[in-house]
Order: C-alpha cells, then structure tokens, then sequence
C-alpha cells in the first residue's frame, strides 16, 4: 500500500525528478521529467546512463554551451543548475548527492516566474525614469520659483522703506500685479 501511495504522489508531482546511482544510471523517474524533456518511457527506463539521456535531449533539439562530458562534470559537482530549452521554457534543477553515491535531482519549469521577474524589471526601470523626471522638474520648478524671490523682496524692501509717497506705492501695486 505505501509503495502504490507512494506512485502516485510520484506521478502527480508539478516537477520533474529523478534520481541517479553511483555510476551515472538512472534508478527512477517520473512522468513530469519525460514530459518537460519530451522522453519516450523507454528513453528514461531505469538502467539508461545519463550520457544516453543526454544524447536523447540534443537528438530533441536541445543545445549546451558545454559538451556531453563538460555536462556530467557539471552535472556530479553543482548542485544546482538553470537551463532555457529549445522551446523557450527555462528549468531550474536543483541536486542533492546521496550517502552511496549518485543524486536525486527536481526540475521545475521557472518560465513563468522568469517571465514575471522580466516584466518587473522591465516596469522597474519605468518608474525609476518617472522619478528622475519628478525630481528633476522639481528641482527646475523649485530654481525658477526662486530666482525671482531675491529682487521681489529687495524692491519690497526699498519701496516700503523710508517715507510712504504716492509714487512709491504705486510702484508697489504694480509690483504685486
């Protein structure tokens, strides 16, 4: 009965896993890891080495920066790694090396979350351009409402100093216009 459970919770897993043994050969997988790499049941059957499985997935079209053994190195040392596929979708797969020998790794398709981060980013870089603006015309408006002020207040202070004649306050009221 725990092994059938056990299935199942296998089966409907949202991500891909897999585990692999001592020499590089699959033990088990589930469904989501064939389907997120387009593998056939007999491609990911347990025995097959992670080279053929690696040959599967550029015979589907996928490509690397690094060759097949650069890959496997790659694979035993980092535990984790990301990778955009041929179709565009990016999987993060995350390792983790068992007492014995070999590794359980899960793949989980991030190109949603990827797609989100770049739209925020993106609208990141908006609103920080909105500031600049705001800020710089506020420090213009800021400068042109007080560059007048100086000769408003010196002429004020001419106009209403000393006696009070009709001429002066008249420039007065035309100074407030």
């Amino acid at each position: 009965e725990a092994n059938r459970q056990f299935e199942v919770a296998l089966s409907n897993m949202p991500d891909g896993l897999c585990m692999f043994d001592n020499e590089q050969k699959l033990v088990i997988s589930n469904n989501r890891y064939r389907e997120m790499y387009g593998l056939t049941p007999h491609q990911v059957k347990p025995g097959v080495s992670l080279r053929q499985i690696l040959e599967f997935h550029l015979a589907n079209g996928e490509t690397s920066e690094l060759d097949i053994d650069e890959y496997i190195k790659a694979t035993v040392k980092q535990t984790t790694q990301t990778h955009v596929l041929a179709d565009g979708r990016t999987v993060a797969m995350r390792r983790q090396q068992m007492s014995g020998g070999g590794w359980i790794a899960i793949h989980e398709d991030i190109t949603d979350q990827k797609r989100i981060e770049a739209v925020l980013r993106h609208e990141k870089g908006r609103a920080e351009a909105a500031a600049r603006t705001a800020t710089e015309f506020l420090a213009n408006m800021s400068h042109e409402l007080r560059t007048p002020m100086p000769a408003i207040i010196g002429v004020s202070d001419i106009l209403l100093g000393g006696p009070q004649t009709p001429e002066k306050l008249q420039h007065f009221m035309e100074m407030q216009r």
